[in-house]
């Protein structure tokens, strides 16, 4: 459940923007770097890693993404996202401990979703770039 909770609310503004459409958030431009090149990673910065300090929680998130394969929808591929911090004292805790969280997702040009994700399969590596 800590998980979840904490899977919702770093990747919360980026899944935001991805359903607008639009690249804005700290997440987003990350996702379509790795869609591209292959992976992409960074230390969280904006607004999500402010409202971290406002809990109370100061120790960097590194996010980490890496492109798993293409789908057979043009432009699109499956993304893996880790997010880790080192000594994180969580609020109403007392002991650090080191946290990490990861999931994956369809991810296509521009942030939107697949056409359809009905038979979706990995496209074979030769397929596309």
């Amino acid at each position: 459940m800590k998980r979840a909770v904490f899977i919702l609310f770093l990747f919360g503004p980026a899944w935001a923007a991805s359903q607008d459409m639009k690249l804005s958030g700290e997440l987003a431009p990350l996702m379509e770097r790795a869609r591209i090149e292959g992976t992409a990673s960074t230390v969280l910065v904006g607004e999500v890693a402010a409202r971290m300090r406002e809990q109370g929680i100061e120790q960097p998130v590194r996010v980490s993404v890496q492109r798993l394969h293409w789908l057979k929808d043009p432009g699109c591929a499956r993304l893996k996202v880790s997010f880790d911090q080192h000594q994180v004292i969580p609020p109403h805790e007392t002991i650090p401990r080191d946290r990490h969280a990861e999931f994956t997702l369809n991810w296509c040009e521009g942030g939107r979703p697949p056409a359809s994700s009905e038979g979706a399969r990995p496209a074979q590596p030769e397929g596309r770039p």
